[in-house]
């Protein structure tokens, strides 16, 4: 199986950057991007643990990885069988990959289970309950509960086109690829959104060369500071789908540029559409979940249903998620057609 040498370099630099000042790394880290390090250094596990660890904090109890001294195999496997059930709980879907496929280094399987994990750390603030503000994305007699039940990828492309409209664009997007790909969308996205440090600026619109366009949006990107996964012009120009919808939950996570409205406006708000639509929870009582409900949630996302579970009540209010529990337990149990 061949792999993406782009997508193993990105992901090789985004561990590197969420995994930095740990003690237990200091002889696994930084991965170098340009070589096949990264299917080296996770072959032990330890990376891989702290990794799902950094995606969903305290997944694992760290006194349970091996990581004193050279591991034998046993160790080893312990910590890597460790690593793709935690992987499993907090919703990554891994079929026909076990301790062995890690520890030999194949690299699609490999990359198959760090893109998941990446894609559960980019993408698990992109909610209303971490950024009420995105009520503003409430589309003209929508109701919240269709906003809400969104998934966080398309709500990072309703994002992107809300900033679009903003701007006063006629340009929308539909993908992660081809529609960001002559990087026009970034640029005025970056113009919006980038700190005055960053010195965004429209000039790269009127650059006809794609690839120094892509490269004046990598620049101010790395001049805003705190975006967490990078990629090059060549992955933006490519139209990596992967990499650019982790790129631009990156921007989002440290830079949404929705102050149009106050946290306290957007609360109202949200209070108000609650009260058109009452099929939308009330919002819990405390933020912190039992550890049966925690227990519960995980076992449900490790199932790899269609939506990942981030509130166990929320989001099994409609019965669908506990219907496709029944139906991965036992298929074909579920009638679809009823």
């Amino acid at each position: 199986h061949s792999f993406a040498e782009e997508e193993k370099a990105a992901f090789a630099r985004y561990i590197s950057g969420a995994l930095s000042g740990d003690a237990d790394l200091v002889h696994h880290l930084p991965i170098d991007s340009s070589t096949l390090d990264l299917f080296e250094k996770v072959a032990d596990g330890i990376v891989l643990c702290k990794f799902v660890n950094y995606a969903v904090p305290d997944t694992i109890d760290e006194r349970a990885i091996n990581r004193r001294g050279k591991l034998n195999l046993y160790q080893v496997t312990e910590n890597l069988n460790l690593a793709i059930n935690a992987a499993k709980a907090i919703g990554c879907h891994i079929v026909n990959i076990d301790a062995s496929d890690i520890y030999q280094g194949t690299p699609h399987l490999v990359l198959g289970m760090v893109w998941q994990v990446v894609k559960i750390a980019l993408l698990s603030h992109v909610n209303l309950t971490e950024h009420p503000q995105l009520v503003v994305l409430l589309e003209q007699e929508e109701d919240l509960s269709k906003l809400m039940k969104l998934p966080p990828e398309r709500v990072l492309l309703r994002w992107l086109n809300w900033h679009l409209e903003q701007a006063g664009r006629a340009e929308r997007v539909n993908n992660f690829g081809k529609d960001v790909s002559d990087s026009v969308v970034y640029t005025v996205l970056l113009n919006r959104i980038a700190p005055f440090h960053a010195g965004a600026t429209l000039d790269a619109l009127s650059e006809e060369n794609l690839e120094k366009r892509a490269q004046s949006v990598v620049r101010t990107a790395d001049a805003i500071g705190g975006v967490s996964f990078s990629i090059t012009a060549e992955d933006i120009v490519a139209g990596n789908e992967k990499l650019n919808m982790a790129f631009v939950a990156a921007l989002f996570n440290v830079h949404p540029g929705l102050d149009i409205v106050t946290e306290r406006q957007a609360a109202t708000m949200l209070e108000e559409a609650r009260q058109v639509d009452h099929s939308v929870a009330d919002p819990p009582m405390s933020e912190d979940e039992s550890r049966e409900e925690r227990a519960f949630r995980m076992w449900m996302n490790s199932l790899g249903l269609d939506k990942y579970i981030t509130n166990l009540f929320d989001d099994t209010r409609d019965s669908v998620a506990i219907l496709q529990c029944m139906d991965r337990l036992k298929p074909g149990l579920v009638h679809w057609g009823r």
